[in-house]
């Protein structure tokens, strides 16, 4: 009997670290009501568990860039895909126009797939206090399992008692000697059953 990676031989994602930039730490950015940003995923490279692996990042980071806005806002974010697979960014949790949800057409959505190279701009609202986060609506198994992931953090004044600090903490999970197969997903849990906790 084959196991996964041998029945799928040579169907794999490309897994080469070599030329890429190294995985930046994650920014806060702070938007105000009717700010433009610029938001990417590409590829970098990350020592997990003593092995350096391709991840997949927006803005050079894992997670990406945490975007700060109060509630009430509405932001436009232009996108780009520098990655060699389709993808779309899905607005989870924000309550807003479907258009701008980032799920396919495919899975019932309102947005065509953005082919590599391709550029598309969301308008988000941000009607609700809260933390919310960010990641792409194909593959999931592999892109978010990869590192594409970020978060909303909608802020409102007075809602939240003071305090001396904050830390936003993203929980997630990889096995940096398993591969990811383009032909389709293998693994548990959509990819969440790693063996390295980040």
């Amino acid at each position: 009997m084959m196991d996964s990676q041998e029945a799928y031989k040579g169907d794999m994602f490309p897994a080469g670290t070599e030329g890429l930039p190294e995985v930046k730490k994650t920014r806060i950015i702070d938007l105000k009501d009717g700010d433009v940003y610029e938001l990417s995923a590409g590829y970098v490279k990350q020592t997990i568990g003593g092995k350096e692996v391709r991840r997949l990042a927006y803005n050079g980071m894992i997670p990406g860039p945490t975007i700060r806005t109060k509630k009430g806002a509405r932001v436009t974010v232009n996108f780009t895909n520098n990655l060699d697979i389709n993808t779309t960014v899905h607005a989870h949790g924000l309550r807003g126009e479907d258009t701008y949800d980032g799920v396919p057409i495919e899975m019932g959505g309102k947005q065509e797939p953005m082919k590599p190279g391709e550029t598309f701009t969301y308008q988000w609202d941000f009607p609700d206090t809260g933390l919310f986060w960010y990641h792409p609506h194909i593959r999931t198994d592999y892109t978010t399992d990869a590192g594409l992931q970020g978060n909303f953090w909608v802020t409102q004044d007075g809602y939240w008692n003071d305090v001396d600090q904050e830390e936003l903490l993203v929980l997630d999970d990889y096995t940096p000697e398993e591969p990811f197969f383009a032909a389709k997903a293998v693994k548990t849990l959509m990819g969440r059953f790693g063996s390295v906790m980040l």
